[in-house]
């Protein structure tokens, strides 16, 4: 089907029986109660982006223990609360993966820039394990930019409160191994802050084994890193 503007509408219906079945019993219920009208988003096809209208049942759970009422159906490409397609996320955390920029992925793909994210986080989450123990380890602190001031909560008197950023961030490798970068944190190490560092990195590091994993580290770090920056406006304050 096509609109007087051109655009492509597939329309769909659900043919999977699983569908049918409750998320928290795992009974397959044969109660409808209504139907939703869903538009998941999806990889283009024959080059073209299409509109993807789902008409989904949603269900009665008639279950005596179960506590959940309702629920809409899903499937494995499409499930419950996304409204992207599984292979929609996965295409765009690999074109991250390959180099690209997260803003034109999420131009090209016509999605949003934390809909990117999302996706990164999770392939990094699947792909990147616990590093192994380490013989000797490193650290490197690295400079990124100018200090910004941005707004931190108001004083008692109405004033806005300021706060000076970091641009300094310190990483931690694996000097004798072949794991690389195993994590990065905010700001620079020193006498006092170095052990909560290590113990941070203990908790929740990501080991790497090659130079192609502590570039995806890096990337992941940092582009996280400048949308939490970005989502405030750096303003200098007067001077009093």
């Amino acid at each position: 089907m096509l609109t007087v503007l051109g655009v492509k509408i597939v329309q769909l219906v659900t043919d999977d029986s699983d569908a049918a079945r409750c998320p928290s019993c795992a009974t397959v219920s044969t109660s409808g109660k209504d139907w939703v009208l869903t538009r998941p988003r999806d990889l283009p096809c024959g080059g073209e982006f299409a509109v993807v209208q789902w008409r989904k049942r949603r269900w009665r759970c008639r279950t005596v223990d179960c506590v959940r009422q309702s629920f809409t159906e899903q499937v494995a490409q499409v499930p419950a609360g996304m409204r992207t397609t599984t292979r929609l996320r996965a295409a765009l955390a690999v074109a991250v993966e390959d180099g690209r920029d997260q803003s034109e992925v999420a131009a090209a793909y016509r999605v949003s820039w934390p809909t990117v994210q999302r996706a990164v986080v999770a392939l990094g989450a699947v792909e990147l394990v616990e590093p192994e123990p380490t013989t000797v380890l490193g650290m490197d602190e690295t400079r990124f930019g100018r200090p910004r001031w941005l707004p931190d909560g108001v004083h008692d008197d109405g004033r806005v409160r300021w706060v000076r950023t970091d641009p300094w961030e310190t990483g931690f490798v694996d000097i004798t191994g072949d794991q690389a970068l195993l994590g990065q944190v905010d700001g620079r190490t020193s006498a006092e802050g170095t052990n909560r560092l290590i113990k941070q990195v203990k908790r929740a590091a990501c080991g790497f084994r090659n130079w192609d994993n502590y570039r995806r580290r890096v990337r992941l770090h940092y582009t996280r890193r400048t949308r939490r920056l970005s989502a405030r406006k750096p303003t200098v304050p007067a001077q009093s």
